[in-house]
């Protein structure tokens, strides 16, 4: 057990420095940073005590990522995210925070209505959503799928469109269920 600490340990400070190394000599780093805004569609909002009436809700996010690419089609994120909504027909504020973890694989290059260079993706992640409206706020399970496409529009930056499902699981006695949420997403994202 000794022995693989050790390995693991070893690898993980080496690492760094293989990265710089590629750095210098000219290679892209496997690193990058992204931001996103967007439209959030919360479906079928059932309020406690609402019996079945069920509304929706439009919020606007803003997220920003740092990630890592394994290789040409693998890649990791970790991602923040805050989104907030006006509760229907009240003064009531709805706030989300998402702090999440995600994998994500990059298909092939691809030419789109005469743009070259189109990478669609795929992909998903976890994580915790913290809630806070009015009354209350918890700490809730959340998870969500994602597709997309990567565009490049500069050297190194990339425009990212994406469309997101997202399901956050609720234990709040404000809400009678749990929420779907799709997100429209329009980001921008920037290779070391």
């Amino acid at each position: 057990m000794v022995r693989i600490l050790t390995i693991i340990t070893l690898a993980l400070l080496a690492s760094p420095m293989s990265i710089q190394a590629q750095s210098l000599q000219g290679q892209p780093s496997p690193f990058y940073v992204a931001g996103a805004v967007g439209q959030s569609t919360f479906w079928d909002v059932e309020a406690d005590g609402g019996g079945d009436v069920e509304f929706d809700l439009l919020a606007f996010f803003i997220s920003g990522a740092v990630g890592y690419r394994f290789n040409p089609n693998l890649r990791t994120e970790a991602e923040w995210l805050f989104e907030s909504a006006d509760i229907d027909d009240s003064s009531n504020e709805l706030e989300v925070i998402r702090v999440t973890a995600s994998g994500y694989y990059d298909l092939a290059q691809t030419n789109l209505m005469g743009l070259s260079g189109i990478v669609p993706y795929a992909g998903g992640g976890a994580g915790i959503a913290f809630l806070e409206d009015d009354f209350d706020d918890s700490n809730e399970l959340t998870f969500h799928v994602e597709a997309g496409l990567s565009m490049p529009i500069l050297d190194r930056v990339d425009f990212v469109p994406g469309i997101r499902l997202e399901y956050t699981f609720l234990d709040d006695d404000d809400f009678d269920d749990n929420l779907w949420i799709t997100q429209l997403r329009a980001g921008v994202r920037y290779n070391f």
